[in-house]
């Protein structure tokens, strides 16, 4: 288990944080029935303050051990690499878009990214490639609709605009099913 949690503000704050939980049973003196009970313990690693010039979405542990994290701003469509255990930035790349979603594969070999200058998905090999696939789905409406990965990475699940959720496979890129989730 990772046993940190990162958390980031509208405000641009990004905070680090190691979780700590102790537990155990009371005496059940008033029922008779022992009760589990935990106690969470956060203590603040680091934080990064505000630089205010886009809201930061998606934060994601990343590495072996987790040692990276990975954070998208939506408005300026920059992707940063951070150091989870100093905060130092590792790299940077411009997505060249503005970001609604991201999600990283389970293999951490793609990232699937909402783009909301186009309105549509968007595939990365990951980190850092420039080379890119825009998916067959494009929404009418500039909203943020999320993404994930299913089946180790071989599946990209996404919604739309229009009352669909797409299964595509990320090897061909061919959409393999549409599931209609309107009422």
């Amino acid at each position: 288990m990772n046993k940190r949690l990162a958390l980031a503000s509208h405000g641009g704050t990004i905070k680090l944080y190691s979780v700590a939980t102790t537990g155990g049973f009371t005496s059940g003196l008033t029922t008779g029935i022992p009760t589990q009970y935990h106690i969470v313990d956060l203590t603040e690693l680091w934080t990064i303050r505000s630089t205010a010039d886009a809201i930061p979405i998606g934060l994601k542990f990343f590495g072996g051990g987790n040692q990276s994290i990975i954070l998208h701003k939506i408005e300026t469509g920059e992707m940063s690499c951070l150091d989870a255990q100093t905060s130092d930035q590792l790299w940077q790349k411009h997505m060249g878009c503005a970001i609604g979603h991201a999600a990283l594969s389970p293999r951490e070999d793609l990232m699937l990214v909402h783009n909301l200058t186009e309105g549509c998905f968007q595939m990365y090999r990951f980190p850092g490639s420039t080379n890119e696939d825009s998916l067959p789905v494009i929404s009418q409406r500039r909203v943020t609709i999320q993404g994930t990965f299913a089946e180790d990475g071989k599946l990209a699940i996404f919604g739309s605009d229009h009352d669909t959720v797409y299964l595509l496979s990320t090897d061909t890129k061919v959409i393999l099913q549409k599931l209609s989730v309107g009422g």
